[in-house]
């Protein structure tokens, strides 16, 4: 970050730490790409600042370069189709799963506990003991039609 030296890594806080591990796992996976990320509990030890920040980038990486191009939405980041076109010749020797990711996003699994993260989730899914059942039960809930309704509010105003 600006105005911070070069420390060694066990001066760093836990916050400094996960960033760092963030920015290097997010680095090679532009490089090579899986279907998918699983992330556990990555926001325990930052601070709101560096989780809206966190959120905002997956948030980004999950949308996709097509999806962002074809959006109306201004909160997203548009790009023009020469500038897709750059970027897709410098992918050319990478693999599918890498292309895919970059142009119709990335999907990610996050165990959170904060609901400054998960609030920026598409859906949730919550998983408790049943006593009953004696096992465990699943909950889940798609978060799209209460985010798509908020827009449309804010719009209205």
């Amino acid at each position: 970050p600006p105005l911070k030296r070069s420390r060694d890594i066990k001066q760093l806080s836990g916050g400094e730490k996960t960033l760092a591990a963030l920015a290097f796992i997010f680095s090679i996976h532009s490089y090579h790409a899986t279907p998918f990320v699983i992330l556990d509990e990555i926001d325990a030890p930052l601070d709101r600042t560096n989780i809206s920040r966190i959120a905002s980038y997956i948030t980004t990486r999950s949308r996709g370069l097509l999806q962002c191009c074809e959006d109306d939405d201004a909160s997203y980041t548009t790009i023009d189709s020469s500038l897709l076109q750059q970027i897709l010749q410098s992918t050319k020797d990478s693999d599918d799963i890498t292309k895919d990711s970059m142009l119709h996003g990335l999907q990610f699994i996050i165990i959170s506990l904060k609901d400054l993260l998960y609030s920026h989730a598409d859906g949730l899914i919550g998983i408790y003991y049943n006593k009953d059942a004696r096992s465990s039960s699943i909950l889940t809930l798609d978060l799209q039609p209460f985010r798509d309704n908020t827009y449309k509010e804010n719009s209205v105003r």
